[in-house]
């Protein structure tokens, strides 16, 4: 983008996603780096670091894409707020409400983005969200139907 030139609705769509997912990976590194400490069965376990794994590939796509659209990127705050997590169900209903704020966040970006792929990335965040949370929440002691999210993002 050139210097002094305001950025399109799509690019601006593209930051905030980008600003997204730096809170989701730091929320899932703090809390998902002690989900073994608290007896979190390894399996959970796993889930949570495919996820922590798909959240740094959505954001090195959309830093591949503010960047050759020479876009400013956005730079990963030095910490986030992250509540205490005495327990194994303390740290999952986190990591269920940190899915909520990424499927809300995404949902909310989706209209301004125009380009087919990056609608495509939008949508497939939010599904994988959802599932994300229901997981999360399910290992955390609740019934799987009311750990679901009706309308990921809402």
């Amino acid at each position: 983008m050139t210097p002094g030139a305001a950025p399109g609705r799509q690019t601006e769509a593209l930051q905030a996603l980008l600003i997204a997912e730096h809170a989701a990976i730091y929320g899932l590194a703090t809390a998902g780096g002690r989900l073994s400490a608290l007896g979190v069965n390894p399996a959970t376990v796993a889930t949570v670091a495919d996820t922590f794994d798909q959240h740094r590939l959505r954001r090195d796509t959309l830093v591949a894409a503010l960047t050759a659209a020479h876009a400013d990127v956005p730079a990963a705050l030095p910490a986030y707020a992250v509540p205490a997590l005495p327990s194994a169900q303390a740290a999952l209903q986190f990591l269920g409400t940190l899915s909520e704020r990424t499927a809300a966040a995404y949902r909310e970006q989706l209209a301004p983005l125009q380009t087919e792929s990056y609608r495509r990335l939008a949508v497939t965040a939010v599904v994988a969200a959802a599932r994300f949370h229901t997981a999360m929440l399910t290992a955390a002691g609740k019934n799987p139907a009311a750990a679901s999210m009706a309308l990921p993002g809402s």
